[in-house]
């Protein structure tokens, strides 16, 4: 793997070391998502009578709550670790051909884990040989078989094993696609997509700040560009200026996803790329101020939009995802300043497992009430799922489904993709 093909906008510097603060601020959002996941979800927490601050912004509403601003910094952390990594693997030989693979593979992986998730939500109650939840359950087990990082073998039998069980969730996911029966408004269906999933959004996102950074490494004036750009892009289609492109929306946004989601991460490609120039504690204070004006014109150009279209994630107007990247920004550079610089880490032991394996987390709770209605348990349904109760028990729930990822990890169940 010698980078001979490596062009001269990207800067091969020695490989950084994984900072704690990206672990814990993506572990501390999988916290969150698991616990707003759980209240809000109609196929997950059943939860009635929650306060409006903690639900999302209805739909034609001006403004944001906090569960509004938690997918915007999955995409923003996507960001910042994309520098981070990459010059990890250049640093250790990867070319630019080998990167362009690593990244098509792993948008291809969450685009398909995407599709498949959001297909659970129209299942047909009848119209498979098994029922709705073991569909999803088989679904995630396949799908850890698959994307599992096996240990490295010990002996040849060994190996045999893990290609075994890979193949096994391959031969899974193949069988669980042919079988699949949707109900869209009546209608039986098979696998559609209605939109891409949680996974399949970051995976376009991952795919487009990717390549931004690839383009642009020494060009930090040139990322601010490309994020206003796909600002602009956004705008412009959310006053339908992109219906000649009808064809494409019907399967993807170009202005919502490529250039809504697509300006968040590379926002936070540009703040990851702040964090491997100035890696050094005594660089602390220019690095801090960097990200602090990074905020600052992030939120500020966020409200200066608010006009068209006003703060609407459901409309993924341009004002919610600028001023949800500055406020992320913000966030970023506190814990940098607390954990990488001040070395107060501790607190958050608990959920720096999650922030290392996001994905593995993310399926526990699919992986729990899915198991729950095969056994036919449906306690959680109607019971402690209203009001201040509900709000406890699916803070307790996330705590929980967090706790159990180390002791996975330690397992060996490892999501790599």
């Amino acid at each position: 793997m010698i980078a001979h093909d490596t062009p001269r906008d990207v800067t091969i510097v020695p490989p950084p070391a994984r900072l704690a603060s990206v672990d814990i601020f993506r572990g501390i959002m999988m916290l969150l998502m698991l616990f707003f996941n759980d209240m809000n979800d109609p196929d997950l927490g059943h939860m009635n009578n929650v306060p409006w601050w903690l639900n999302h912004m209805a739909p034609g509403m001006d403004g944001m709550t906090v569960p509004d601003v938690i997918f915007p910094a999955f995409l923003f952390i996507v960001g910042v670790s994309i520098p981070l990594a990459f010059s990890r693997r250049m640093g250790s030989g990867y070319s630019i051909r080998l990167l362009w693979g690593h990244v098509l593979a792993r948008t291809l992986s969450l685009l398909v884990i995407g599709l498949l998730m959001v297909n659970t939500y129209t299942i047909h109650a009848t119209a498979m040989p098994i029922s709705p939840g073991a569909w999803e359950l088989f679904l995630f087990i396949c799908v850890v078989l698959v994307w599992n990082r096996y240990p490295a073998p010990s002996s040849s039998a060994r190996k045999r094993l893990y290609s075994l069980y890979r193949c096994c969730g391959l031969l899974g996911l193949v069988f669980l696609g042919i079988i699949y029966r949707g109900d869209w408004a009546g209608t039986t269906t098979w696998l559609r997509t209605s939109w891409w999933g949680i996974p399949g959004l970051i995976g376009i996102a991952y795919c487009l700040a990717s390549g931004v950074y690839l383009g642009f490494a020494r060009k930090p004036a040139g990322i601010v560009a490309v994020i206003f750009s796909l600002t602009a892009l956004n705008l412009v289609e959310h006053y339908k200026g992109l219906g000649f492109l009808h064809f494409v929306s019907q399967y993807l946004s170009i202005g919502g996803i490529i250039g809504g989601l697509g300006s968040i991460a590379v926002a936070g490609l540009f703040a990851g790329m702040l964090l491997g120039k100035y890696p050094e504690r005594s660089a602390g204070n220019k690095l801090l101020i960097g990200l602090f004006i990074l905020s600052a014109v992030l939120f500020v150009s966020g409200m200066l939009l608010r006009p068209f279209g006003g703060i609407s994630k459901h409309d993924g107007t341009p004002a919610w995802c600028l001023v949800s990247a500055g406020l992320c920004c913000a966030a970023l550079a506190f814990l940098h300043w607390l954990v990488d610089r001040r070395g107060i880490e501790r607190w958050a032991r608990p959920v720096r497992p999650a922030g290392t394996q996001p994905l593995l987390t993310f399926i526990i709770p699919h992986l729990f009430y899915s198991a729950l209605s095969v056994l036919g348990v449906s306690f959680l349904e109607n019971h402690l799922n209203t009001g201040a109760t509900g709000i406890v028990r699916s803070l307790v729930l996330a705590v929980l489904m967090v706790g159990v990822t180390g002791p996975l990890i330690r397992l060996g169940i490892v999501l790599r993709i």
